[in-house]
């Protein structure tokens, strides 16, 4: 075997040529077999990081067993794609996921910070491993390699920022050994991923249960839902009182989605929300009973819209929903403005313009911080005195609200009140 000096020399015109001359590689490369001790040449290799030369190299059929020893080194490199080479090259019997949690198991791979500009399987791994958000690097990359390890992994380690970001790669087979990660998801009562996991077209609906269809109306996540809604297989659970009942009690997407379907009477929701429904409905359309497979990232549901347009400070997009009080929740309409109070003018367009479509009983929500007390108020107080509203069951369903006595004052010159009701239900006493 020749020595040292020579196979860094014969090494360096190897590298080259991988790089830049693809024909002059390719009569190299018997030479290398022929001269060099193959566990010496990996060894350089690993040493000049090479990812992409290693795994040429190792993608040749030689009689030959590497020294286990080598994975040290990519240890050392943080290499999970070395030392998969080593382990693929020496025969091992594991597919390429089992193979990569197998690596994490057998060697203590202390990753110590971000490569920032290097994009690549490697990086993204180790990102994802210590808990961080791999945005910079996944549209830069082929996220299906290694039969999916990217979105197993996001998805055992509830990564639900990666898992999303991962299902916009049309490569991405979230679908792998058949449906697994949204059955486990949904078992282990994950169900905001098992959401996520279904928006995507070769995601099957069959594995959902009614804790998940409750989490589904509750949540308002309407693209699934019509998944579910549309397939003949998940109809029973809609015959559920529980469910019917949820549909009923929501009055949002979900339950719209049901009435155009035939699922639920629209004249059994709430008698206050059955107009504006009505009107919504108009504008919507005739619905279509067959279910059309949409990509991912045309799925994103009504409070994700929502949430994203408050991150980005898009009033535009906030302006673009159409109707507040069926797709936000109120919960999730406060909750999310506390969170982003830098949002000045999108805070002060809701509060103009948005608060108006709620219900006063929608509009009692508690609130982390007192910031947008007296907003809510001001809107609960002018819904009470409109001449088109009944305030007489909200104010007895309310009498233990600390702002009772207002919101009563504000009701009393409204024609549509129940005197008489009110005096019977003894809550002025």
């Amino acid at each position: 075997m020749a020595s040292s000096k020579n196979l860094d020399k014969f090494m360096a015109a190897v590298s080259v040529a991988f790089k830049t001359d693809k024909k002059s590689y390719n009569k190299l490369i018997p030479a290398l077999f022929k001269r060099f001790d193959l566990n010496k040449v990996v060894e350089y290799i690993i040493k000049s990081d090479n990812v992409d030369l290693l795994e040429d190299v190792l993608s040749y059929d030689v009689d030959i067993c590497l020294d286990l020893g080598l994975i040290d080194l990519a240890v050392d490199k943080w290499r999970i794609s070395m030392i998969k080479c080593i382990y693929e090259f020496n025969g091992t019997k594991l597919s390429e996921y089992y193979l990569v949690e197998y690596i994490f198991c057998t060697h203590k791979i202390d990753y110590r910070g971000q490569r920032v500009d290097e994009k690549s399987i490697d990086e993204c791994i180790l990102t994802m491993v210590n808990g961080f958000n791999a945005d910079y690097i996944i549209p830069y990359i082929d996220c299906s390699i290694w039969d999916n390890f990217l979105i197993r992994y996001a998805c055992e380690t509830d990564q639900l920022k990666n898992v999303r970001l991962l299902l916009s790669d049309m490569r991405v087979d979230p679908a792998v050994d058949c449906d697994i990660l949204v059955r486990n998801a949904i078992i282990e009562g994950k169900y905001e991923l098992a959401n996520e996991l279904m928006k995507h077209p070769f995601v099957s609906v069959e594995n959902v249960d009614q804790k998940f269809v409750d989490s589904m109306i509750q949540m308002n996540w309407i693209h699934v839902a019509e998944k579910v809604m549309k397939n003949d297989e998940c109809l029973p659970i809609f015959k559920k009182w529980a469910v019917l009942e949820r549909l009923y009690e929501e009055c949002n997407d979900v339950s719209v989605l049901a009435v155009q379907l035939g699922i639920i009477d629209i004249n059994k929701l709430n008698p206050k929300k059955i107009k504006k429904i009505k009107r919504h409905m108009k504008n919507l359309g005739k619905v279509d009973t067959v279910y059309v497979p949409k990509p991912y990232v045309l799925c994103l549901d009504p409070t994700q819209i929502y949430v994203n347009a408050l991150e980005e400070n898009d009033l535009d997009t906030i302006k673009s929903i159409e109707n507040y009080s069926i797709s936000i929740n109120s919960w999730v309409l406060f909750y999310n403005l506390e969170k982003h109070t830098g949002t000045t003018k999108i805070c002060s367009y809701i509060i103009k313009h948005r608060l108006a479509e709620y219900e006063p009983e929608d509009l009692c929500v508690p609130l982390k911080s007192s910031m947008f007390d007296l907003d809510i108020e001001h809107a609960i107080m002018k819904k009470l005195a409109n001449h088109k509203y009944d305030p007489t069951e909200f104010l007895i369903s309310h009498y233990d609200d600390p702002r009772f006595r207002k919101m009563y004052a504000a009701a009393k010159s409204n024609p549509n009140l129940d005197h008489a009701k009110i005096e019977l239900s003894g809550i002025l006493k």
